[in-house]
């Protein structure tokens, strides 16, 4: 696997655990399958209730609104431990989780339900003793309590807000301890008025001025405790279909296509602000709950699944279909039963990389066409589902066409197929790939390739793809838009894909990408920003060519190097350009390769003469690999002793001050290579002399001039401060370049000069 994957998979695992510290507690008993059809109403879910007259009437007019609207009412049940089964929006299983609720009459051996502290019925796993209601509910609000006093005492001018997760799971809702506006609702409804009351005034200590959908909590919280119903039942019925627990899906689903209408009736008649949706892509209906936009599509899907009441086959007895149609017809079929799940946030879900996709991309060529009509009509939902955010109310449901669509890809080795006729919609996907497909499916994947870089009709996007698959070693393969690499022997890359095509003349691979890096730079539509991007494009194709014949591509480089230099003074003032910066050494350096002796001339003229917006706010240590790659070759030398050392250059003050966007700019380079440029390294030896004050440094204080917190066992004191001088700060950003000596800020003076 390469690298970069793994290293990308292990930061955003990571992140995922932080941002969702539920995961790593997820019980190890998995949810039971729901074998009922329907979920009881409460018996008094229509009873009289009388509200209690000093609470907020709003309060109250919500409460009765909510429960007419079906929050499942706890009155007529008893309230006991219980065990029932959640869900999480990353693999659609939370597992069984004790919690407590009240459990509804039923029947001696009969099946057993209870209503939750989030307002929904759940099919119950057991039933315990019982709970003590008064002990569960003052226990959450003293936490809240001391949580408020705390804030007050430790930070009196910050006001205390409720620290509640926007899109939480059931896992998190039912349990006693969690603190929601909702259980307010149910302690009413069960006639608890003291402690309802407290209860609410907890909450409404802690709401501030939140606003929510353009009124104030404090003024009516009805959409508010709305949207966390609405958001718990839509969670459910997602996570259910997510791990094939078809019935409760479509259970949930159906009860909240029959409250939502009502809901959003209810917030308009109450005055509440419509959210703004015209700045959404793709455009969405305005509503109040947004994240109810795939809903139509689930409840349907769920449908469906009930309806046809099929039983999946598994996938090892469909790969011993012994007639390769018939094998590929049945893994098309149980497309429907791709699990592929989340592996980060922000991150995406690789549909072709699930096990039913991977055995359609080794069918190869022959389950393209059958794909393309799947593309094309098939209408059903995968039990995948992707998220931006698992805290954030936005959810989306991944199609079976979409996972067509991926496996396509895998197997053409491409996402280009030339512009879609009718916008970005699946039928407008099938169209593009059977015009491609009926055009290239004779050949073989490097004649394709060849013949897609000979059109002059083609898009340059798709220039770019078949220059790439070409120049890509062929131990490389795109699965899902991950790349996989194999273990290499003595890390040596094998050769391009395309090899076989090196033979090929009149004309050759090497005279169609000149033709392409010419042509990219005639498609720029004159003073508008699209020429700007053109030229991006012309950049990474004449890279690409220069891969495959770096001498050839010298005469393109050097043309690309002049029109990307003229395009960054063109749009400096209103076009980041940073990224033309590091394309510039990126080209002198396959100039280099390629035997130019007028490369690292041109990139020192060019170098010396930057401004700021050239430079990158994160590292600039690719921008400056000429230097530190030719560090002998005199213009690379003039070069640096220019930018380091002339009172001219824009880095000299950057050297000497070293905080703010110019420490940024400067810091990450004394962990570069650049200490192997000797007019950089005297620089930095320079400053390692300098033992001038920078400032005072105190454990756990503010953060000075670009260092750490200090947190040592070792530091002196607790309300010691230490000055450090600018050596130290030199010092101890050296110390973290490999084999360099440690250093720290507390250690005497003596030792950190020694060091």
């Amino acid at each position: 696997m390469n690298a970069n994957r793994s290293s990308t998979v292990l930061f955003a695992l990571l992140l995922s655990l932080c941002a969702h510290p539920g995961r790593a507690q997820d019980s190890a008993v998995p949810s039971p399958i729901f074998l009922g059809t329907s979920l009881p109403q409460p018996p008094q879910q229509s009873s009289a209730w009388a509200a209690p007259a000093d609470l907020p009437e709003p309060l109250i007019s919500a409460t009765r609104t909510l429960f007419e609207q079906g929050l499942a009412d706890p009155r007529g049940g008893e309230y006991r431990e219980i065990s029932v089964a959640v869900g999480n929006p990353w693999s659609g299983d939370a597992g069984v989780i004790k919690t407590h609720g009240w459990v509804l009459p039923s029947a001696d051996g009969a099946q057993k339900f209870s209503v939750c502290w989030n307002g929904l019925t759940y099919p119950t796993v057991s039933v315990g003793k019982k709970a003590d209601l008064r002990k569960d509910i003052l226990a959450v609000i003293s936490t809240e309590e001391a949580a408020q006093t705390r804030q007050r005492e430790q930070s009196p001018k910050t006001p205390y807000v409720h620290w509640t997760r926007n899109a939480s799971s059931d896992a998190q809702t039912i349990t006693t301890a969690t603190f929601t506006p909702i259980k307010a609702c149910l302690l009413l409804r069960l006639g608890e008025a003291d402690l309802a009351r407290r209860y609410w005034n907890a909450w409404d200590a802690g709401v501030g001025g939140n606003v929510v959908y353009g009124l104030p909590e404090k003024a009516d919280p009805y959409l508010m405790l709305a949207s966390d119903w609405s958001w718990s039942l839509f969670d459910r019925a997602l996570t259910a279909h997510m791990r094939g627990d078809d019935e409760l899906s479509t259970i949930s689903a159906r009860l909240l296509t029959a409250a939502a209408p009502q809901i959003e009736s209810e917030a308009a008649r109450r005055g509440y602000v419509l959210t703004d949706t015209s700045s959404y892509f793709p455009p969405v209906k305005s509503a109040y709950l947004l994240f109810l936009e795939p809903l139509p599509r689930l409840l349907a899907d769920g449908e469906r699944r009930l309806r046809e009441g099929k039983r999946a086959p598994s996938l090892d007895d469909i790969k011993k279909i012994p007639n390769k149609k018939s094998r590929i017809a049945a893994l098309i079929e149980n497309l429907d039963q791709i699990t592929a799940r989340q592996w980060g946030q922000p991150g995406g879900v690789s549909l072709s990389g699930d096990l039913i996709g991977r055995a359609l991309v080794a069918e190869g060529d022959d389950a393209v066409q059958p794909l393309i009509d799947t593309l094309a009509g098939d209408k059903r939902l995968t039990r995948s589902v992707g998220f931006g955010r698992d805290f954030h109310r936005s959810r989306y449901t991944l199609s079976v066409a979409a996972a067509a669509y991926e496996v396509i890809t895998d197997i053409l080795q491409t996402t280009e197929f030339g512009p879609l006729p009718a916008g970005d919609t699946a039928a407008s996907r099938a169209t593009a790939v059977q015009a491609y497909w009926d055009k290239y499916h004779a050949l073989s994947l490097p004649q394709r390739w060849r013949r897609t870089l000979a059109d002059d009709s083609a898009a340059p996007s798709q220039w770019l793809q078949a220059t790439k698959n070409i120049i890509t070693p062929c131990d490389v393969i795109t699965r899902g838009g991950w790349v996989e690499t194999s273990q290499r022997r003595h890390n040596l890359p094998p050769p391009a894909s395309g090899e076989a095509l090196r033979s090929e003349t009149a004309p050759s691979i090497s005279n169609l990408m000149a033709r392409r890096v010419h042509d990219m730079i005639q498609t720029q539509e004159p003073n508008s920003s699209q020429q700007f991007y053109d030229v991006q494009n012309a950049d990474q194709m004449a890279l690409y060519f220069s891969a495959w014949d770096a001498k050839a591509a010298t005469p393109s480089l050097k043309d690309q190097f002049a029109a990307t230099r003229a395009s960054s003074d063109r749009w400096r003032e209103s076009i980041s350009i940073y990224q033309n910066s590091q394309t510039l050494a990126q080209i002198t350096m396959a100039r280099v390769r390629g035997g130019d002796t007028d490369a690292l001339a041109d990139y020192g003229a060019w170098i010396k003469s930057a401004t700021l917006k050239d430079l990158s706010p994160f590292d600039n240590s690719p921008i400056l690999e000429p230097l530190w790659r030719c560090p002998h070759d005199p213009a690379m030398i003039d070069a640096a002793a220019y930018l380091f050392q002339d009172p001219k250059s824009l880095w000299v003050p950057l050297l000497q001050k070293r905080e703010g966007f110019g420490g940024d700019v400067f810091e990450n380079l004394l962990e570069s290579p650049l200490l192997g440029v000797a007019p950089f390294r005297d620089v930095v030896l320079g400053m390692l002399a300098d033992k001038s004050d920078a400032g005072k440094v105190g454990a756990g204080g503010p953060r000075p001039m670009n260092t750490l917190y200090v947190r040592s066992p070792d530091w002196p004191g607790k309300a010691t401060q230490i000055t450090i001088r600018r050596c130290d700060m030199t010092a101890w950003r050296l110390s973290h370049v490999s084999g360099m000596p440690d250093f720290q800020y507390e250690w005497p003076e003596s030792k950190r000069d020694a060091a």
